[in-house]
């Protein structure tokens, strides 16, 4: 049976719990045979697996990018770049000092109604890292703010809560080219989330070159879908499971989404000749 291969996941670079050497080695244990690393807004941890035991697996260099369309936040996923790319690292450098702006405002805020926060120490426990909700949210549960029968999203972290900052908006259309200009090609990530038909129009002739098809936030009847609009469009077929390893089903996942490594070649190439069905790329 041919081997998965997954085109999504995380590691302690950003929000994933996982360290890269880690995730290498629980990978080859699921018998997938390669993986994207994807971390959001940064190439460190696919820097990392080039100087590490990878337990066989290949690695896929990618990234995950949070960028904007139509003041709507979506999840661009960069694969098969140069992680060396000068224009690519520059963004990434911007994107964490940017990160620890807005976390540092989103404490801020919450500090008027709690002051048991303590910015110098949170950023101290977060040194060398692409800060993210998730680490407010375990730093807000060590300082008990949060207790541990409360979802430190829904009342402090959400886009509602009234505490968040705002984010940098990316434009979706320079995030496309950021990727294509450090060799790879870009796919919507788990599109299931925002996407329509107008909208995805608009992103192919950004060039965008592909679409997550095969998520575990989508059920058969989007996956359907989306396989349909790839082959109208001519788009390559991505997925994989997202895997960030703190999340209950995350284990459960891994090794089940994804695509066939039959096909990894053709992605590689960029090619559109990659050719689907109804069911996942097994």
């Amino acid at each position: 049976m041919n081997k998965l291969v997954d085109l999504h996941t995380h590691t302690t670079h950003s929000d994933g719990s996982l360290s890269t050497s880690d995730l290498l080695k629980l990978a080859s244990k699921r018998k997938i045979s390669a993986i994207a690393i994807t971390d959001h807004d940064t190439v460190d941890g696919c820097k990392e697996a080039e100087n590490i035991e990878t337990y066989g697996v290949e690695v896929i260099n990618g990234t995950e990018l949070s960028c904007f369309y139509e003041n709507t936040e979506i999840h661009l996923l960069g694969l098969n770049i140069d992680i060396h790319d000068e224009k690519l690292n520059e963004h990434c450098t911007f994107f964490k000092s940017d990160r620890e702006r807005r976390a540092i405002e989103t404490l801020d805020s919450i500090k008027k109604d709690d002051d048991r926060i303590d910015i110098d120490e949170f950023l101290s426990t977060n040194q060398n890292t692409y800060i993210t909700r998730v680490h407010m949210a375990k730093y807000l549960k060590s300082k008990d703010i949060v207790k541990p029968y409360e979802n430190p999203y829904a009342k402090y972290l959400s886009n509602d809560a009234g505490y968040i900052a705002d984010k940098f908006k990316f434009p979706v259309s320079e995030a496309i080219q950021m990727i294509k200009d450090a060799g790879g090609f870009a796919s919507i990530a788990h599109p299931g989330r925002f996407l329509t038909n107008t909208k995805l129009y608009n992103l192919i002739k950004m060039g965008m070159r592909a679409i997550e098809v095969f998520h575990p936030v989508h059920n058969n009847g989007q996956k359907k879908r989306f396989l349909s609009l790839a082959n109208q469009y001519q788009l390559m077929v991505t997925g994989g499971s997202d895997f960030h390893g703190s999340r209950h089903y995350d284990n459960k996942n891994f090794g089940v989404y994804g695509i066939g490594e039959q096909y990894l070649a053709k992605l590689k190439k960029h090619g559109f000749d990659l050719k689907v069905g109804q069911g996942a790329l097994f």
